[in-house]
């Protein structure tokens, strides 16, 4: 290239013109090109020519493009990809060798990932005053959050953290970073519309997309949340409409005129519920066995502990979400083998069991990414130590939490199904092992197991929790972490207790005399011609429940007006439900909000005060 190096202060301010200049050229180029009209070979050919020479104008930039984002995708620490950042910038400023040479340095990091270089495509909007696209619409895929790292590796995951989400980390679906994406690629007053899945407003993937998108001065102007998926029910969809800038016309949800919108797609000016440090350590997920091998049949388990007693030590009964829901008695289909945390020799002193998890799990788990799973693979992925500690069962373990004693075995526990459309925590016999689809809560909720199965806290939870279809998944750090419990009393801690308990007992009554699990049970629940009189008694005693917790948190104000309703954050073809009016709702959830808000502040402001003495 004829460039005059004495014209400018230094190398990268000649490196900065030789950009500008091409991209401008190549701008001009394109605009001619839109221009023109096509009225036959002519213009055709022409229109040709003209993208043909604005791509030769850009195809040294897009190398050099290439080679500076490469060092973003080397699998490493920070502080290498820093080191390398540094040098590829000065090699491009500066190298002279062969281009091929660097073009074959930056293949080596890319690897098979083809950068798209957004102002390198489309110059003539991005050199423009108030660059940027006017509009975009799109399908972004969606992807769980940690399946990113799993099929494109940590070095991506740690660019879209770094460079779309400005640091915001979180277990977000890939679906938020192209929300991320198309908000920084629009114009001042662009806006864009996009077809997600419903998780863009929930959970991790609310907070690292919708809410940094409002909270850079955006607004989401219009908003069908919930659809499902026209002849798929898996699959709910919500599409979202975002204008990069204050929104001065009318908001629109499901084409309803409403004030504004929310990163919950609602109505309402919301935000994101901060963990409580009161409710630490107040539930634990269960074990990740990482291996069907460990997975016997209720007759083979009973067989080894006939032939050997001893082995009753490493055999279990094996509860999972199905179960849970589906068992008319919530009682395990399966058993599994549980070598807790022990050394290799240990294990191997119950030789039938052994023999079992060597032939079924150890050549699986060779193949595990994870040192310590492949090492390791006679006992659980996961042993979740801390839960079984919390229960009461720590001594089956050789390391214990620091300070811990022994405590009386205890003869319940209170879980719940991770995943589930069923609104239920349910006892059951605390020497079981527990998948790592079940929640389990601490031992102190027991006693208030009420608040638990009230309208307060499952309006709550529909709220802050992610869905997988439909069903809600229970995240403890969404919605139990951030739930502020009312200021319990002797006296309504007993008439919780009691109604609880009664509960439980009609519950129950229910499934045995019908054989039906709890999914089952509260689809009749919810069906207003189902009038028999024992679910008649069962929602006479949820409507008590309700009242007692409105009263335990001085809410007795609150019309609960219990019926069946058709709810609006459910679909149309399953809405009906025998709840508290949407009303109620609505003013119970302003009211949490703002108790958490309260105790976060408190509990917030008392941290501050200790750290500064």
């Amino acid at each position: 290239e004829k460039w005059d190096l004495e014209t400018h202060d230094t190398t990268e301010d000649l490196f900065t013109s030789i950009i500008r200049e091409k991209t401008n050229k190549a701008a001009q180029l394109r605009e001619t090109l839109e221009a023109l009209t096509t009225d036959g070979i002519l213009q055709t050919t022409e229109k040709e020519n003209l993208n043909r020479r604005a791509e030769e104008e850009l195809k040294d930039l897009k190398e050099l493009a290439n080679l500076l984002i490469a060092p973003e995708f080397l699998e490493g620490s920070d502080t290498d990809r820093k080191k390398l950042r540094g040098y590829f910038h000065t090699l491009a400023i500066t190298e002279q060798q062969n281009q091929q040479e660097l073009n074959n340095k930056t293949k080596d990091l890319l690897k098979n990932i083809t950068p798209f270089n957004w102002p390198l495509e489309f110059p003539e909007v991005f050199t423009r005053e108030n660059p940027g696209f006017d509009a975009m619409t799109g399908n972004p895929p969606f992807m769980g959050g940690k399946k990113i790292t799993g099929n494109f590796g940590e070095a991506y995951r740690e660019y879209l953290v770094i460079y779309h989400a400005m640091n915001k980390r979180g277990s977000s679906d890939i679906v938020a970073y192209f929300f991320l994406r198309a908000i920084q690629l629009l114009r001042k007053g662009g806006n864009f519309g996009l077809l997600a899945i419903n998780t863009i407003s929930e959970g991790d993937t609310r907070q690292t997309g919708l809410e940094q998108i409002l909270k850079w001065g955006n607004s989401i102007f219009s908003a069908h949340p919930d659809e499902p998926w026209p002849l798929d029910a898996a699959i709910v969809t919500s599409r979202v409409h975002v204008h990069k800038g204050q929104w001065r016309g009318v908001f629109h949800i499901r084409n309803k005129e409403v004030p504004t919108i929310s990163a919950f797609l609602s109505s309402r000016e919301e935000w994101s519920p901060k963990k409580l440090k009161a409710n630490a350590n107040l539930s634990f997920q269960g074990s990740v066995v990482l291996g069907m091998g460990f997975v016997l049949e209720e007759e083979e388990a009973l067989a080894l502990i006939e032939k050997n007693p001893r082995n009753k030590d490493v055999l279990y009964p094996y509860i999972n979400g199905r179960d849970l829901n589906s068992h008319p008695e919530q009682k395990p289909s399966r058993w599994v083998i549980n070598f807790w945390d022990w050394p290799e020799e240990k294990a191997r002193t119950y030789p039938d069991v052994f023999r079992i998890v060597e032939e079924k799990v150890r050549a699986e788990r060779s193949k595990k990414k994870r040192k310590l799973y492949r090492e390791r693979w006679w006992r659980f992925a996961e042993a979740v130590p801390g839960l079984y500690h919390a229960i009461g069962r720590g001594a089956h373990f050789e390391k214990h939490p620091e300070g811990w004693q022994e405590d009386d075995f205890t003869s319940q526990v209170m879980i719940k199904a991770q995943v589930s459309k069923t609104w239920a925590f349910v006892l059951v016999p605390n020497e079981w092992v527990f998948s790592h689809k079940i929640i389990v809560l601490s031992p102190n909720c027991i006693p208030l197991r009420s608040i638990f199965e009230s309208a307060v806290h499952y309006s709550w939870t529909y709220k802050h929790c992610s869905k997988l279809k439909m069903d809600m998944t229970y995240t403890p750090s969404d919605v139990l972490d951030t739930f502020p419990f009312p200021e319990i009393t002797k006296y309504s801690e007993e008439i919780l207790n009691i109604l609880g308990k009664q509960l439980d007992s009609t519950r129950r009554k229910i499934m045995l005399e019908r054989q039906k699990g709890l999914t089952s049970l509260y689809n009749f629940f919810h069906d207003p011609m189902e009038t028999d009189g024992e679910l008649v008694k069962l929602r006479k005693i949820h409507r008590k429940i309700d009242t007692a917790v409105l009263e335990a948190y001085g809410w007795s104000d609150i019309k609960l007006d219990h019926g069946f309703h058709s709810v609006p954050y459910l679909p149309a073809n399953d809405n009906i439900r025998y709840t508290i009016s949407e009303d109620a709702r609505l003013e119970i959830l302003d009211r949490l909000m703002e108790l958490n808000h309260q105790r976060y502040s408190k509990e917030d402001n008392i941290t501050d005060h200790f750290l500064k003495d």
